[in-house]
């Protein structure tokens, strides 16, 4: 009897061997490592936009508090020109504007205006169109004031933080001194180099100033929701919008003058760079992914060679015995249970062809 080559029984069986373990085994191996993947990949794309929002939510907090710094100098600053200057008007009251006392308030106002501030000095109370009116009136009620002022002047319109202080006992005020710092986009471009947002402040009468392109602060001004107004008591809130079609994110806050609310704090950050971080990281983890799916495949392969092998050499073994041949031997590679089953049908066979042997 001519014997059968390995090579004709793997044809002969080949729609066997078509649905045969190892293939199952690495479909539903491919099936997992799929889902794993996609949800690897989410969780990851999950993961880098938290830590991207948390990231810019931070950056934005801390604009905030530098800008509020600046701001709360700037009042500083200006209250302690305007006590000075008072100070030195009342100091020459009370000399008769000899020489010395002259020459320290003109020091004085060298100095303001070094700092880019101005003074006035007012002998009667203003009119009432007078844009410091308010101010200026309380000073000569005896008090001592640090605000915000804003409206025309010039044919234009002008913001200015201002602090007035009275000249004179309490209750003979004679006159009032008044130091400003006009706010104007080239001071906020200055507080813009101290951090990394753009500045855009709100004033309840709709003007407003802005280190972004008029056009921008307008868009962005618009993308706040109707019911919150610049002088609102509205908590800070965050934002997210294409500003010259770059992604930005803006946080909304209060913009205060003396703990005393004066408009909208707009703080907008771009997200470029921190897009780009995460597509960096984005890109990392899918490259260690591919990697490890590479190595788990490569490992899982070879496992299911190993216990796959013997079950198919069991198997091309049956149909052997099933053909009448008892001379073959399936060779014992392992000591799991796969080999067990080996040598368990090692000792079948040769049963059976003791049995046929003496049969015969």
């Amino acid at each position: 009897m001519n014997r059968e080559s390995k090579a004709d029984r793997r044809k002969r069986w080949r729609p066997l061997r078509d649905e045969r373990l190892s293939r199952r085994l690495l479909g539903a191996f491919f099936a997992i490592m799929a889902v794993l993947a996609v949800s690897g990949i989410a969780v990851n794309i999950q993961i880098a936009t938290k830590s991207l929002e948390t990231r810019a939510d931070g950056q934005l907090r801390n604009d905030e508090a530098i800008v509020n710094l600046h701001f709360a100098e700037l009042e500083r600053r200006v209250a302690s020109f305007s006590k000075l200057l008072a100070d030195a008007e009342a100091l020459t009251a009370q000399l008769g504007a000899p020489r010395v006392a002259r020459s320290l308030t003109i020091s004085l106002l060298g100095d303001i205006r070094s700092n880019q501030m101005r003074a006035r000095l007012y002998l009667s109370e203003p009119s009432p169109s007078d844009r410091s009116y308010d101010l200026v009136r309380r000073a000569f009620l005896g008090i001592r004031t640090t605000r915000l002022s804003q409206g025309p002047e010039d044919d234009d319109w002008l913001a200015s933080v201002e602090s007035v202080t009275p000249v004179g006992e309490p209750r003979r005020v004679d006159r009032a001194v008044v130091v400003s710092f006009p706010l104007t986009a080239a001071y906020l471009h200055h507080v813009r180099e101290h951090i990394g947002s753009d500045i855009t402040i709100v004033f309840p009468d709709g003007h407003f100033l802005s280190t972004l392109p008029d056009a921008d602060a307008a868009a962005l001004w618009g993308r706040i929701p109707a019911d919150i107004g610049p002088g609102d008591e509205a908590e800070p809130f965050v934002f997210s919008t294409r500003l010259s079609g770059r992604p930005s994110k803006t946080r909304v806050g209060a913009f205060e003058i003396a703990t005393h609310r004066e408009g909208a704090l707009l703080l907008t950050m771009p997200m470029d760079d921190l897009l780009a971080t995460r597509r960096a990281i984005l890109g990392g983890g899918l490259g260690i992914t591919a990697i490890v799916i590479l190595v788990a495949t490569i490992l899982y392969v070879s496992l299911i060679r190993r216990i796959t092998g013997p079950l198919e050499r069991l198997s091309l073994a049956t149909h052997d015995i099933a053909a009448g041949r008892l001379d073959i031997q399936v060779p014992v590679t392992t000591n799991d249970e796969v080999g067990e089953l080996a040598r368990a049908f090692n000792t079948m066979v040769r049963r059976l062809r003791e049995s046929r042997h003496e049969i015969e």
